[in-house]
């Protein structure tokens, strides 16, 4: 076989075109990843007022994706109205009502398992609502015949051919110290529940009752700051006690050894608790400082935290060390939330006191360093929710916002487009179209 030579002038140029090729697969990569986040700025797209001396000032939501739509409950606190339940676009633009009559709505999440089946706590009606988006009517009630309000509710999934569900059993007037059961239910027969979990002796939280997805277990925690496991017989599992609890998340940090699902709770420092055992796993301290919102990034990575400090910190959940501080707020940070894929950070700030008000939005990359700031704030921030699509919403007192993350380059075109009737006055739910829930 003859074997051709190649002189050292066609090995240069072959390096060079590798180089060459590798040069433009690089700056491929660079468009897709988070390189140009300190191009992201907030443009505010929609603003929806829900201040009424009759319902009660902040919002639950449900983000129905099949759909493209935002459910917003309203609760009502008074007893002559009902809790306004509507749908609106990811642009905030109002579609419709959902025909369902709810009072004092405390928590609404999806069934485990079907996202076209949301669960929602009818707390002055003392039960839970099970309601199909598809067929857009009730799939099932489990009414707790006590009399007084439900809590918190979620769907645990499906269990052969069957959904369950677990609700707390209405205790929420009661003296401390007293028992109080969580109900199990299979919702092939809502006559009565199937197991019972004992165990709590102070009312469920608003919203106090979760279950992660995919998880065979679910939480309470109460209003004496203690968390318990069960499992779906209604044993339990845990207890933790939490001390003056501000926040639950749930979060699956990846762990080399044993990828254990974990609670996460905030305090004065950020805790993971081992679901079955409540034995503390890890702690990030803040300096005795309190935490009032957690979020834990899509991959299990990192982790941001708000408190109040004024500060938000992005934490390194495999090595529990600091990344990044977010320093720049005047008040409080009640709402975080970390979008990798964009390389950002979202903080919502306010509060009632101190020299300057700074009811502010912000977004910031993922060294801390701030790239914009909203204007019209029309109360606290507080919570935040990333719907997809480059698209967050923030809950303020009475107040609804939706934000798109852009270029600054997209910015600048369509600076000012914010319509002056998406600021919608309130309009009361009409009852026309509605099932009586019976």
């Amino acid at each position: 076989m003859k074997i051709k030579k190649y002189s050292q002038k066609y090995y240069l140029e072959a390096f060079l075109s590798i180089l060459l090729i590798s040069s433009k697969m690089l700056s491929m990569e660079s468009v897709a990843a988070p390189q140009n986040s300190s191009n992201i700025k907030l443009q505010e797209i929609a603003q929806i007022n829900f201040n009424d001396p009759d319902y009660i000032p902040w919002q639950l939501y449900h983000n129905d994706k099949s759909r493209n739509r935002l459910i917003v409950i309203v609760p009502s606190n008074s007893s002559s109205k009902k809790d306004m339940v509507k749908c609106y676009d990811y642009n905030g633009n109002y579609q419709n009502d959902l025909p369902i009559e709810l009072s004092g709505t405390t928590s609404i999440s999806s069934m485990d398992g079907n996202e076209n089946l949301i669960v929602i706590a009818d707390s002055n009606n003392g039960r839970a609502v099970v309601w199909d988006l598809t067929a857009n009517k009730v799939y099932a009630i489990c009414d707790t015949k006590t009399g007084k309000n439900v809590n918190g509710a979620a769907g645990l999934g499906k269990k052969g051919d069957d959904f369950w569900l677990v609700c707390d059993d209405g205790s929420s007037n009661f003296d401390f110290g007293q028992p109080l059961s969580l109900f199990i239910w299979n919702l092939s027969d809502t006559t009565k529940p199937v197991y019972s979990c004992v165990g709590h002796k102070a009312p469920i939280q608003w919203g106090g009752i979760q279950k992660p997805k995919g998880a065979s277990w679910f939480v309470s925690n109460d209003l004496s700051y203690e968390i318990r496991t069960w499992d779906f017989k209604g044993n339990c599992l845990a207890v933790i006690d939490c001390g003056n609890i501000n926040q639950i998340r749930f979060a699956y940090p990846a762990d080399n050894i044993d990828d254990v699902p974990q609670i996460v709770v905030a305090n004065n420092d950020i805790r993971f608790y081992l679901y079955s055992d409540g034995v503390v796993y890890e702690t990030f301290a803040s300096n005795e400082i309190q935490v009032n919102d957690v979020d834990v990034s899509s991959d299990k990575k990192t982790m941001v935290s708000g408190d109040s400090s004024n500060r938000a910190i992005l934490w390194d959940i495999y090595n529990n060390k600091i990344k990044a501080t977010f320093n720049g707020s005047m008040q409080s940070i009640n709402g975080v939330k970390i979008i990798p894929e964009l390389g950002v950070v979202i903080t919502a700030s306010g509060g009632v006191s101190g020299p300057t008000e700074d009811n502010a939005v912000r977004v910031w990359d993922l060294n801390g360093n701030l790239l914009d700031t909203s204007s019209n704030d029309p109360a606290i921030s507080s919570t935040i929710h990333n719907l997809g699509n480059n698209i967050i919403i923030v809950s303020s007192e009475g107040f609804l916002r939706f934000f798109k993350l852009v270029s600054s380059e997209d910015e600048s075109k369509s600076k000012n487009k914010l319509k002056a009737e998406v600021l919608k006055p309130l309009v009361p739910a009409s009852k026309s179209g509605y099932c009586e829930l019976m």
